[in-house]
């Protein structure tokens, strides 16, 4: 940080440390009344970008209603320490000299000097592995876990209610996992939700099939077929051109929710196979 103050409109910072602790504040505000030309990274995708849309006060809502639900009180406090800095931070903020954007929803009424339009971080990631040397054979199918029903943080979040349940959903996952293996004589693995810790019971509802963290990418690439209900790590399977089918179940075709939306606008504009298990 007193390498930042020094340099004095002779380097480029790239801010990626959020405001959500007073240690992170403090760091912003260095780097913020640095003389430095300074670099923001905006994207319009994904949950977060949703929330951070919704100003103070509403953030401060979705917190309540999060803490209601599921939060512990451990979180509830992590989070409002987390509002208050962000406060805090609007009487030191000042434009950035560059916003680099990904997507076209972004607010940037803000006088930037430069707006740079750049690909999303999932892309970089693709580039990244395409070239990797990997293993021959694709004998593996994906599933593209978003979570939901066991884990329902993204949907309590978005303000959204869980039109789907476990005892309904996995049973009839698991089922057509049975099938599918036996059909295309594969395995099919599991790629874990990155905010989300897999624990025993978690992996018992995936039947004793292998859960994997932060292996996505990799997973994709090897696979012979990708399967999701709505997950946005199915761009990886779009970039690697790999067969996917899009899941769904008679309670979200009952349920008119943001989870059976997006399971349709999925099928939609990938055209892609959508079953019913």
């Amino acid at each position: 940080l007193l390498a930042v103050r020094s340099c004095k409109k002779k380097a480029y910072v790239i801010n990626h440390v959020p405001v959500d602790s007073f240690g992170s504040l403090f760091v912003n505000y260095i780097i913020r009344s640095s003389d430095v030309f300074l670099i923001e990274y905006k994207d319009s995708s994904g949950v977060a970008s949703y929330v951070e849309s919704c100003g103070i006060f509403g953030r401060l809502q979705l917190i309540l209603k999060f803490a209601h639900k599921k939060g512990t009180f451990k979180w509830f406090i992590r989070q409002i320490i987390s509002q208050v800095a962000q406060i805090f931070s609007y009487f030191f903020a000042r434009d950035s000299d560059y916003l680099l954007m990904v997507g076209k929803n972004i607010d940037a009424t803000s006088e930037h000097s430069k707006k740079i339009q750049i690909h999303s971080f999932d892309y970089s990631i693709y580039l990244k592995y395409k070239y990797k040397k990997s293993y021959s054979g694709n004998n593996t199918i994906v599933f593209l876990d978003g979570g939901t029903p066991f884990f329902k943080t993204d949907d309590l979040l978005l303000g959204s209610k869980v039109g789907f349940t476990v005892n309904e959903w996995y049973p009839s996952l698991l089922l057509f996992f049975d099938w599918l293996e036996k059909e295309m004589n594969c395995t099919v693995v599991i790629a874990a939700h990155p905010k989300h810790k897999y624990n025993n019971e978690a992996k018992k509802v995936f039947n004793g099939r292998e859960v994997l963290h932060n292996k996505t990418v990799g997973l994709v690439k090897q696979s012979s077929l990708v399967l999701t209900r709505a997950s946005t790590a199915i761009s990886y399977a779009i970039m690697f051109k790999k067969p996917i089918i899009v899941l769904t179940s008679n309670e979200l075709v009952k349920n008119v929710n943001t989870s059976a939306k997006n399971t349709k606008y999925l099928k939609k504009i990938l055209g892609c196979q959508m079953v019913n298990i």
